[in-house]
């Protein structure tokens, strides 16, 4: 007879609103009902009206909220979802600067705000003139190449090897597991090949994109220096959201 664990395991990364319960091997599948999270790591999975009876009563969970359209939780909300595991009963008040605007209108008119960002703020002499974000509904989301490479295992120690800057009080080693975190909550597309310069305890959660001609040159020249870059936009279609179409212009 083996105990049982402090939540149900969890197949992979909860990218797709369906019930992340194990089954044998597999998850249940079916369209969730709540987003579930375990523990103060932020541990999580979605769970359906069927194994939802389970909890509270075979397992015990830190917080958990109906599933909605804010279940990714991109950019910030990684934030406010930590407060709320460890305040649950906290309210937050989310306001949005600028409007929203239909994909038709920001293809018709080529920008993502009708607001133009450089009329937003001043800029002193010698320093930057310009800044590219979007004053608008989602933010910087809305022009965000969603580029998301991680640093180097030696970006943390640049003083010790170089002789420049300080050294960071924390090391890759240390961060590695938030990364693979962050990268599943996100749903990043990688390739396994950059896991040779950048070590990896898990795998990308989406397949790499697919590579230009010049691209597959440059690998086969230099194959430890040359491969797709970690990004948050979708190399493959998934329950989220369909497949990015990578055209250089538009970020999803």
């Amino acid at each position: 007879m083996t105990a049982e664990p402090v939540h149900p395991p969890i197949l992979g990364p909860a990218i797709a609103r369906n019930c992340t319960r194990w089954l044998r091997d597999h998850n249940c599948g079916k369209p969730a009902v709540r987003h579930v999270i375990w523990d103060a790591e932020l541990e999580n999975g979605f769970v359906c009206d069927e194994h939802l009876d389970e909890i509270g009563t075979r397992w015990k969970c830190l917080a958990m909220h109906a599933v909605g359209p804010d279940c990714a939780m991109p950019g910030s909300l990684f934030f406010l979802e930590g407060l709320l595991v460890r305040r649950p009963q906290a309210r937050v008040l989310v306001l949005e600067r600028g409007q929203h605007h239909p994909v038709a209108w920001q293809l018709a008119q080529q920008r993502s705000s009708a607001i133009d960002p450089r009329a937003t703020f001043r800029v002193p002499p010698g320093h930057k003139p310009d800044w590219d974000f979007t004053v608008g509904l989602g933010g910087g989301t809305n022009c965000w190449y969603a580029q998301t490479p991680r640093f180097h295992p030696n970006d943390f120690r640049t003083a010790s090897l170089y002789g420049v800057g300080r050294d960071w009080p924390v090391g890759y080693d240390g961060l590695e597991p938030y990364y693979v975190r962050a990268e599943r909550r996100m749903a990043v597309s990688g390739s396994e090949v950059m896991g040779r310069v950048l070590p990896r305890s898990a795998p990308f959660p989406l397949p790499p994109h697919r590579v230009t001609r010049a691209d597959e040159l440059m690998q086969a020249a230099q194959p430890e220096r040359h491969f797709a870059i970690a990004t948050a936009r979708a190399s493959v279609k998934t329950p989220e959201r369909n497949r990015c179409t990578t055209d250089g212009r538009e970020g999803h």
